[in-house]
């Protein structure tokens, strides 16, 4: 940086060798006139890497799914206007999932707020609770020689809030007046410090004496690992706690703890479907230990609500200051690290044998279920849960499977099976059907193992624009699988599909579209399936063939829908027998 540079470019740059020196790897830059003092300070680092994106709401959901990714901090950059609003969906979804992510918007200075002046909207506060600290840099280079400095300082403060104890999206507004552009442009590099890549360490945790005592004096307590982007040390913590205790782990799909069929047998990964066919009622918990959010099944909340609300306990454990509990059903609340939690927890002396009945009885009734699951699968040709379990069993190790929200999340669920050493994200935070294809794009463009979406129809239609940056980026690592049931047929499993002069049309709305066109408008390869035993081959040459491709299943939905009530009635007689 020069000091004939303009003022614009000057601020730009501290900006950008701050954020780079603290380890934000990568931008999504949105083209635009007011942001080009951060654009070419961005480009001329060559520590920083970047992509370009024509599409603000997509661009901040591809720099989520990179964060995702990575655990660390991308940045998304656009200029001012209604272009900063595009980014309330992805700041919305990564507050709610607590996962870092810098806003980097450009704006017209200060003076031009309330005037009319073109292009120019009230930018700071647009995000309001959803970002955890905002910085609103004015156009104005002081006279004094040490604002670089006090500028850089107050960037580290904003990017040490998106890091943590609570992660999640930072607002760093930039005013900039003209020129925006130097002299002379040339390229450096700036030294960057890893960010969230030391060993986490995991202190001593002394538990409360009540804590304590309810861990041992509990006779079928339950371990419930929700949606959590947990490690290795979490998963082996967890399993470890569960042998030492005697307790069942009902995981979620996003836990991280659902395994292969055959491994880590105290998982209970089929809860849903066993609650659905009445085979829980009578296994009646005095004991809940709660890690990470709310799990996606809403009967599992109101089963441990149900059974905990005329005495017993339910503790929870987090790190992060929330507290995950829509029906007020937590009565300890441990403020910590879930690892130390586990171990801890894990040193008591806990009466595993009189327990052991308790979990015998979880393990064989989590079995019947997977046999039950497997049996109509291999009955059923065209069956949504069979789909997505056919899926599951193809998708090798080093795969990331990206899930989609509405009813692909609910199916996977239900499928009640993992990927083997593979890791399945979604975004749940607000759950939203938007930037579904974008987020993936962005966890594809973090790593180089294959990326496997699943999505529905509705949600692949509401990104449809995000399949433009599939080439514009050279997406060689992605395979989008779309559940085409022709509509929301999500609505069709709620009451209001009792009211069928409306439901049709106002919820499910059918829309008649087929993908084949589609992926031909943006050159990608597609391929549609029709029948659950075409599955794995056309899987197979999408994985292993062109660089992206888009796998259509087509299904039916009231062949889907019979077929889940035919599955949970067998399950329910069996379990009866």
């Amino acid at each position: 940086m020069l000091r004939s540079d303009p003022p614009s470019f000057q601020i730009a740059d501290v900006i950008v060798q701050t954020l780079v020196a603290l380890g934000v790897r990568h931008f999504c830059i949105c083209p635009g006139s007011r942001s080009t003092p951060l654009v070419l300070n961005i480009w001329r680092d060559a520590s920083a890497s970047h992509t370009v994106h024509h599409d603000e709401r997509s661009a901040a959901f591809q720099a989520l799914g990179r964060s995702l990714t990575t655990g660390g901090a991308s940045a998304v950059v656009t200029t001012s206007g209604t272009a900063v609003a595009e980014l309330l969906p992805a700041t919305v979804e990564a507050s709610q999932s607590n996962v870092p992510l810098v806003l980097l918007t450009a704006d017209r200075p200060a003076r031009l707020r309330g005037t009319g002046s073109n292009q120019t909207i009230l930018q700071p506060g647009i995000f309001g609770p959803y970002v955890r600290a905002e910085l609103d840099v004015p156009a104005i280079v002081s006279d004094h020689g040490e604002w670089q400095r006090e500028l850089s300082d107050q960037i580290t403060l904003l990017v040490q809030s998106a890091a943590g104890p609570r992660p999640g999206p930072v607002h760093l507004n930039a005013q900039f007046d003209k020129p925006f552009e130097p002299a002379e442009l040339t390229r450096r590099a700036t030294a960057a410090c890893p960010m969230n890549e030391s060993p986490e360490a995991h202190a001593h945790m002394d538990l409360s004496d009540e804590v304590r005592s309810t861990l041992v004096q509990s006779s079928r307590g339950v371990i419930v690992v929700g949606p959590n982007r947990i490690g290795p040390p979490m998963l082996d913590a967890v399993h470890a706690l569960s042998v030492s205790t005697a307790m069942p782990i009902v995981a979620d799909p996003l836990s991280g703890c659902r395994f292969p069929v055959g491994t880590r047998c105290n998982v209970v990964s089929h809860g849903d479907a066993l609650l659905q066919a009445g085979l829980l009622q009578n296994l009646r918990p005095d004991l809940i230990v709660r890690f990470g959010s709310l799990p996606v099944s809403t009967r599992l909340i109101a089963w441990w609500s149900a059974n905990l609300s005329t005495g017993g306990t339910h503790i929870y454990v987090n790190n992060t200051s929330e507290v995950h509990d829509d029906t007020n059903a937590i009565t300890e609340y441990v403020a910590g690290d879930p690892v130390s939690f586990c171990h801890e927890a894990g040193k008591l002396q806990h009466p595993v044998v009189s327990r052991q009945g308790w979990l015998s009885r979880w393990q064989e009734l989590n079995a019947l279920a997977e046999r039950t699951v497997r049996m109509c699968s291999a009955a059923s040709p065209r069956w949504d849960l069979g789909t997505v379990r056919t899926l599951i069993e193809r998708l090798g190790a080093n795969t990331i499977l990206v899930a989609g929200n509405s009813l692909p999340i609910r199916l996977l669920d239900s499928a009640g099976i993992g990927l083997r050493d593979g890791v399945i994200l979604g975004n749940r935070g607000a759950s939203g059907i938007d930037g579904l294809l974008a987020t993936a794009l962005g966890v594809a463009g973090a790593t180089s193992k294959q990326v496997v979406l699943l999505i529905g129809d509705v949600s692949m239609l509401h990104d449809v624009g995000s399949l433009a940056e599939v080439r514009r980026q050279n997406v060689t690592n992605l395979c989008v699988v779309v559940l085409n049931n022709d509509g929301g047929r999500i609505f069709e499993r709620l009451p209001v599909t009792d009211l069928a002069d409306v439901a049709e049309q106002l919820f499910v709305a059918p829309h008649g579209l087929d993908f084949a066109g589609l992926a031909s408008a943006f050159g990608l390869d597609h391929r549609l399936v029709s029948e659950l035993s075409s599955l794995d081959v056309a899987l197979s040459d999408a994985i292993d063939g062109p660089p992206t491709s888009i796998l259509e299943v087509r299904t039916s939905a009231a062949d889907d829908l019979a077929w889940e009530r035919h599955y949970i009635d067998l399950l329910r007689h069996a379990g009866a027998s």
